[in-house]
């Protein structure tokens, strides 16, 4: 993003920042708020993964949850051997695996998601009317953020 006046970067950035301490704050307080995942954070989020782009290499999931690829065999042996992923040769590359979510892998998903906007949907029942008409506006923004892929860049992205 360029800007003309580097007020306008600055108040942009003190912006950005809270809007980030809040997004925060609210992730610790639902995760806080739900029981212990059963299957741990990186269970969840390389099925998650799975079922949003479906199905990924080892070395692809590995890579994505910056877990060893050791470790992420064994996560995918413990979720295959609890049904909720299943493995099967790449028909590109029959030396390769391919891991994927099955109907079990989706319905655990589709539970703790459930879980999930249960309890922010008491939270946002608390709010003013002007406030969650706020929150529900923001939905396609919060959602582009959600599918936006992120860098590991140091500096501003003023471009």
């Amino acid at each position: 993003m360029a800007f003309d006046n580097p007020r306008d970067a600055s108040r942009d950035a003190d912006d950005v920042m809270a809007f980030a301490l809040a997004v925060d704050r609210l992730n610790h307080a639902l995760r806080r708020a739900m029981p212990p995942l059963r299957w741990g954070a990186s269970g969840f989020t390389t099925m998650d993964a799975l079922a949003r782009t479906g199905p990924r290499r080892i070395t692809e999931l590995a890579d994505a949850e910056h877990v060893s690829q050791p470790g992420m065999t064994g996560l995918i042996g413990r979720l295959a051997a609890a049904g909720l992923v299943e493995r099967s040769r790449d028909p590109d590359d029959g030396r390769a695996t391919l891991v994927a979510v099955t109907d079990a892998g989706r319905e655990y998903l589709d539970s703790v998601h459930d879980e999930r906007a249960r309890l922010l949907a008491r939270r946002v029942r608390e709010l003013t009317d002007d406030d969650r008409a706020a929150l529900f506006g923001a939905t396609p923004a919060l959602d582009a953020l959600s599918t936006t892929e992120a860098t590991n860049d140091e500096g501003d992205d003023d471009e």
